[in-house]
C-alpha cells in the first residue's frame, strides 16, 4: 500500500466517503471492533471508541448514566416524530401563549378605563383570523421547503441570502427568549404562594433550564415522553374550563357579563392604543412557526405529517384563544396591578366554585407546567435550524453533528447556556424579558410571508393565485419587507456519511 512500511502490520484498505478520505487504513487486528454492512463498508461498534484510561471510562459511565447509552445511527428512524409525539413537543410554546396573550392585550386597553376593555372583542376576532392565515401560510412553507429551516429557508430561496439570514437571526433570538420568558414566567407562577423563594427566582429558573437540557440531550423520543403529559394535561384542562364556563353562562350563572370592575382612565382611547393592544395580543401566536423548522424530524411521509400537525396545532390554538377571550367577556376578568392574580386565574376561579373548586387548582397547576415546558419547543427547533445554518456555512460545522443520542448536542447546550445568561442577567424578571419576546418571531413571520408572495408571483404554479392571496392577506397585517432580487444558493460541502467511523457517536 502506498506509504506503508515493512515493519507495519498488514492493514485492510477501505474506501472512504468524505472529501479527503479517499482511502482509510484500518489495522487487521482491529477489525474485530467493526461490523461489515456491505462491500467496502465497515461500521464501528461501541467497543471501538471505549477510552483506555480509567478516568476516561468513569467519565463515559457518568455520561451514559445521565444521558443514556449511545444509539446506533440506524436508530435515527425510531427517533423521528409521529403526529401524536410531535404535537406536544412542538405545540407547548404556542398553546401556552393563551395564558398570557389575551391578558397582554387587556393590560394595554386597561389604561383607558374599564369601558375600553370591550374593544378586546374585535381585537380577538382579528387575531384569530390572523392565526388562521399564518397557519395556512406556514403549511405552504412546509410544502415548498420540506428540508426544514422554515422562515430562513423560504426567505433565502426567494428573497436572497441577506434577508434569509435576517430571518434566521430573528428566529435564533426568539428561540433563546422563548426559553427565558417561558421558564421565568412558569417559575413566577410556582413560587407565587411561597414568597420566601422570591430571592432565589433566578437560581430556580437556571435549575429548570438544566433539567430541560438534560431531558433533550437524552434524545427526542425520551423528551417527547417527558413533555407529552403536561401539554396534554393543559389542553384537557383548558377545554374543560371553556366548556364549563360557556355552559354556566348559557344557564345564566355568569355574574355580570361584559361589566368589568371600575378602572381609572389614565389615557384616552385612541386608534394607536387599540393597535398597541392588537400587537400585544398577537403574542398568542408565538410558536406557530416551530413545526416548519422541524420537518426533517418527522416520520415518513414527513411533509403530510408536518402539515397535519400544524393544522391540528392551529385549530387548537384558535379554539383555546377564542374560548379564553369569550370567557373573559362573560366573566368580566380584568388585569390586576402587578399581574396577580392573572386573568386566566380569575376566570378559572369564577367558573369552578363549590365542589368543583379542585378543578381551579388543576388549571393553575397545568398552566404552570406548560409554561415551563413551553421552552422545550425551542430545544427542538433551534438545534435543527443551527444544523441547517451550519451546513450552509453560516455557523460552525460542529453544530450540525449528531451526538451520542442522535440529537444536536452542541446546539442544545448552546441554547441552555444563552438562556441561562439572560436569566441571570435579568435576575429571572419576566417583565424585563418579555418586551423583546415577540420581536424575533414577527420579523420571521413577515419575511416568510413576503417570500411566499414572491414565490407564488414568480413561479405561478397550479393554484398559485389562492396561495398568493392567502400569504398576501397575512402580510398586510404586519410590517412587510421589500424583497430583494433572488440570488442563487451556494453549493455546500456534502454532509458526513462516513463508512468506517462509529455511526452511533458524534460531537
Amino acid at each position: 500500500m502506498t506509504g506503508s512500511r515493512e515493519d507495519e502490520p498488514p492493514r485492510t484498505l477501505v474506501r472512504g466517503s468524505r472529501r479527503g478520505d479517499d482511502y482509510v487504513r484500518i489495522r487487521r487486528e482491529d477489525l474485530g471492533v467493526f461490523r461489515r454492512t456491505g462491500r467496502g463498508y465497515l461500521v464501528a461498534t461501541e467497543e471501538a471508541s471505549q477510552p483506555a484510561g480509567t478516568a476516561a471510562r468513569l467519565a463515559v459511565q457518568v455520561r451514559d448514566a445521565l444521558l443514556g447509552r449511545p444509539l446506533d445511527s440506524e436508530a435515527i428512524e425510531s427517533e423521528r416524530l409521529s403526529v401524536l409525539k410531535a404535537l406536544p413537543i412542538l405545540s407547548s410554546d404556542a398553546l401556552s401563549s393563551v395564558a398570557y396573550g389575551p391578558e397582554a392585550a387587556l393590560a394595554v386597553l386597561a389604561v383607558a378605563g374599564a369601558g375600553a376593555l370591550l374593544w378586546n372583542v374585535p381585537i380577538a376576532i382579528a387575531i384569530a383570523v390572523l392565526m388562521l392565515v399564518v397557519t395556512v401560510s406556514y403549511q405552504q412553507v412546509i410544502r415548498g421547503h420540506p428540508s426544514g429551516g422554515g422562515s430562513y429557508a423560504v426567505a433565502r430561496a426567494n428573497l436572497g441570502t441577506a434577508l434569509g439570514l435576517v430571518a434566521a437571526a430573528a428566529l435564533l433570538v426568539d428561540y433563546v427568549l422563548t426559553v427565558s420568558v417561558s421558564v421565568s414566567s412558569g417559575v413566577d407562577a410556582i413560587i407565587s404562594p411561597f414568597q420566601g423563594l422570591m430571592p432565589y427566582r433566578a437560581e430556580i429558573s437556571v435549575a429548570v433550564v438544566a433539567i430541560l437540557m438534560l431531558g433533550n440531550l437524552r434524545g427526542v423520543r425520551e423528551a417527547g415522553a417527558l413533555f407529552a403529559v403536561p401539554t396534554y394535561l393543559f389542553l384537557v384542562a383548558m377545554l374543560v374550563l371553556i366548556a364549563a364556563g360557556l355552559g354556566r353562562a348559557a344557564l345564566g350563572e355568569a355574574p355580570h357579563p361584559g361589566q368589568y370592575p371600575p378602572l381609572p382612565a389614565l389615557e384616552p382611547l385612541t386608534p394607536l392604543l387599540v393597535l398597541a393592544a392588537f400587537a400585544s395580543g398577537c403574542s398568542s401566536m408565538t410558536g406557530i412557526e416551530a413545526v416548519s423548522n422541524a420537518v426533517p424530524g418527522f416520520e415518513e411521509p414527513r411533509v403530510p405529517n408536518a402539515v397535519r400537525t400544524l393544522a391540528i396545532l392551529g385549530a387548537l390554538l384558535i379554539l383555546l384563544f377564542v374560548g379564553v377571550e369569550a370567557l373573559d367577556v362573560l366573566y368580566a376578568a380584568a388585569p390586576q396591578p402587578g399581574g396577580s392574580p392573572t386573568v386566566l386565574s380569575q376566570i378559572a376561579a369564577a367558573v369552578f366554585t363549590g365542589p368543583g373548586r379542585w378543578l381551579y387548582y388543576g388549571v393553575q397547576f397545568s398552566t404552570t407546567l406548560v409554561l415551563v415546558l413551553a421552552a422545550n419547543t425551542s430545544f427542538n427547533g433551534l438545534p435543527r435550524l443551527c444544523a441547517i445554518l451550519a451546513r450552509d456555512d453560516f455557523l460552525p460545522h460542529q453544530l450540525a453533528q449528531l451526538g451520542n443520542r442522535l440529537v444536536y448536542s452542541g446546539a442544545i447546550m448552546f441554547l441552555a447556556i444563552a438562556a441561562t445568561v439572560l436569566l441571570l442577567a435579568f435576575a429571572g424578571n419576566t417583565g424585563a424579558l418579555i418586551n423583546l419576546f415577540a420581536l424575533g418571531v414577527f420579523t420571521a413571520f413577515s419575511l416568510a410571508q413576503t417570500a411566499m408572495v414572491r414565490h407564488w408571483w414568480t413561479r405561478r404554479e397550479p393554484g398559485w393565485r389562492r396561495g398568493w392571496r392567502s400569504t398576501r392577506s397575512g402580510r398586510r397585517r404586519r410590517p412587510s419587507w421589500t424583497p430583494s432580487s433572488s440570488r442563487p444558493r451556494r453549493r455546500t460541502a456534502p454532509g458526513w456519511s462516513s463508512c468506517w467511523c462509529p455511526r452511533w457517536s458524534g460531537a
